[in-house]
């Protein structure tokens, strides 16, 4: 079973909050309601339960590179390395977390998506933290 937690942006102060415990998110609601009224100015990230190639853990709205190595393409003798950037979102229709595909690469070339991509994969693979769409917005607009 997969840990529990969640973090926060909070708009008003170009924040992000996070807690490991029941206590530390009381105390997050109470920063968010004496900051504003209510919680609309709040967003809430949950974790993913992955990690990322340094250990850093994987929430809701990550900007993530996923590199997805060996992978046979079109014939079963050729194998590339394919890279997906994205930003990581709940997939209702897959009740999973998915990595909302913003661009892909492979065998050098790089193509626009717009498609749902698994967090996870059978083989080998890798996935990178580049950042979160609140703190570093221009990584939605990289092509």
């Amino acid at each position: 079973m997969r840990e529990i937690k969640f973090r926060a942006w909070v708009g008003k102060n170009e924040m992000i909050y996070s807690g490991n415990t029941y206590g530390d998110y009381i105390l997050f609601f109470e920063k968010c309601r004496e900051h504003h009224d209510g919680f609309g100015g709040c967003l809430l990230m949950q974790y993913t339960g992955r990690k990322d190639k340094n250990g850093k853990d994987i929430y809701e709205g990550d900007c993530v590179r996923k590199t997805m190595f060996d992978v046979t393409i079109n014939f079963p003798d050729r194998k590339e390395d394919i890279t997906y950037e994205g930003i990581v979102e709940f997939f209702q229709a897959w009740n999973s977390f998915v990595l909302d595909v913003r661009s892909k690469s492979w065998e050098g070339k790089r193509a626009q998506q717009g498609f749902p991509t698994p967090l996870y994969f059978d083989g080998k693979y890798e996935l990178e933290i580049l950042g979160n769409i609140y703190e570093h917005n221009h990584l939605l607009d990289k092509q």
